[in-house]
């Protein structure tokens, strides 16, 4: 038994990915439950297919977006994994990760993922690195870039046509990406103001949720609450300058 949200969420997306893969089937149930007896034409069977088929393929890749979105906070803010921000030589200076371009390219490296193992299986031909991404507050939308090339099939399974939609997506996330521009404002504002110091004034004003953690190495571990979950970094505050050999 699959159980938690993730597994729940991985659950659905095989749902999605076996009723793409069963083509007509939505349309033929919807058939048969409206009595319908009269023969249905080849031009006229695949554009009544357009709308389920559309439906689905958004369907999939929201649900392999919620997935991807999981990895990539973690790849791009390093939240899990205490990440160092700066050097034991240069604690002044800390090397931020590029949250811009580094939130769509990792987003994309896991979406391909699932594109490329579930895609097959689905008879679907996605574009691949295919999405921007927008974040508002809670909330994250994803602007495709391509239109998915759908191949039209008639009752017998011969192509008939083609049809082209972007499917764009919009999910609500509580990690609040929007939020780590400050974070790692006030990470930087603490290297500045407390490497080469003994006692430093700005460790005992963190914002609300924060803690800190000294550990061996002059190294300091800080814990922030994200949403449900927590991102953890760690800033090097030497207390005097390292001897140049």
């Amino acid at each position: 038994m699959i159980r938690g949200k993730k597994g729940y969420d991985y659950a659905i997306l095989m749902f999605i990915v076996v009723m793409i893969g069963l083509g007509t089937l939505t349309f033929v149930v919807l058939e048969k439950v409206a009595g319908i007896n009269k023969s249905i034409g080849d031009s006229q069977y695949p554009l009544l297919t357009i709308a389920s088929q559309k439906t689905l393929i958004t369907a999939f890749v929201e649900s392999a977006a919620k997935q991807a979105i999981e990895k990539t906070t973690a790849v791009v803010a390093g939240n899990s994994a205490c990440q160092i921000l700066n050097t034991q030589d240069k604690p002044t200076r800390t090397t931020i990760p590029a949250l811009d371009t580094g939130i769509n390219s990792a987003f994309n490296a896991e979406m391909n993922k699932y594109i490329d193992v579930y895609g097959p299986q689905a008879k679907i031909d996605l574009p691949k690195s295919n999405y921007e991404l927008y974040i508002e507050k809670a909330k994250i939308i994803g602007v495709a870039l391509k239109p998915v090339n759908v191949v039209l099939l008639d009752q017998k399974g011969s192509p008939k046509g083609r049809f082209f939609f972007k499917p764009s997506f919009e999910l609500q996330y509580e990690h609040h990406l929007e939020e780590y521009p400050q974070i790692f404002e006030f990470l930087t504002e603490i290297a500045k103001q407390c490497s080469y110091k003994t006692d430093c004034a700005v460790l005992k004003t963190l914002p609300t949720g924060w803690t800190v953690e000294a550990k061996p190495d002059n190294k300091f571990q800080f814990k922030i609450p994200r949403g449900t979950e927590q991102a953890c970094y760690t800033l090097i505050l030497p207390i005097k300058a390292t001897p140049t050999p």
